[in-house]
């Protein structure tokens, strides 16, 4: 099933998450973020499996909790059409469609996460310093799994940086944050460097920093694998 947890009060209302094991919620550390709940723990909840192989959402010793019915409760089962509170904010977890998933990922023009971006930082409107390097040999990035699959990024010069609607490498995974990770070249090699705070994995193991990329290496992160390839 297609579970996601949509917001439906606060700062983030609308917003949907993949209820994925693993998810984590909080005011200062989480993948969904309630900095304005003060009624939210630092961590305050994780996405683990019950002894019945179902998702559940569980609280990590948290002050409150969750509500659920109107009653205090400390786990929640990911199902359908549930709505419950953590904190102040109102959640229901939502079964969408295919076609409601590849909704979400939806490309901008390239002109609309420019605007976006240089709202942000206007900084970033000025030339950059320092000329880019080649990979040499060239670098292939061959999407294997995920919604991107057969997508290939073919890399002639560096350092580059994917992320979640990237300007420069645009992954379509939800589990990317606005950076998941860069690659520099070196010599006769790509450099690999994590920036997904722990998310991603190469060949299912946790990344080195500044790890040398090899042939058929595989970069994992929620359900994107891709294929390192040289030319």
């Amino acid at each position: 099933m297609n579970l996601f947890l949509e917001v439906l009060s606060g700062p983030l209302s609308g917003k949907k998450y993949k209820a994925r094991l693993g998810l984590t919620v909080g005011r200062r550390n989480g993948d969904v973020l309630l900095e304005d709940d003060s009624k939210v723990s630092g961590l305050h909840a994780k996405i683990e499996i019950d002894n019945k192989s179902q998702l559940v959402l569980v609280d990590q010793g948290s002050a409150n909790g969750f509500v659920l019915n109107g009653r205090r409760v400390r786990k929640v089962a990911m199902m359908p059409g549930v709505n419950f509170r953590i904190g102040e904010t109102a959640f229901r977890v939502v079964e969408l469609t295919p076609e409601e998933v590849s909704s979400l990922f939806e490309t901008k023009t390239w002109r609309e996460p420019l605007r976006e971006l240089l709202e942000r930082d206007p900084g970033l409107d000025r030339p950059i310093a320092g000329a880019a390097q080649t990979f040499t040999p060239v670098l292939q990035l061959e999407f294997i799994r995920g919604f991107q699959t057969d997508t290939v990024y073919t890399l002639t010069y560096g350092p580059r940086v994917a992320g979640f609607g990237h300007l420069d490498l645009d992954l379509k995974e939800m589990e990317a944050g606005e950076i998941a990770f860069e690659i520099h070249p070196g010599p006769g090699t790509a450099f690999f460097r994590d920036k997904s705070q722990g998310k991603l994995k190469i060949n299912k193991q946790e990344p080195q920093d500044g790890q040398s990329l090899q042939e058929g290496d595989q970069i994992s992160l929620g359900a994107t694998v891709i294929r390192v390839r040289y030319l």
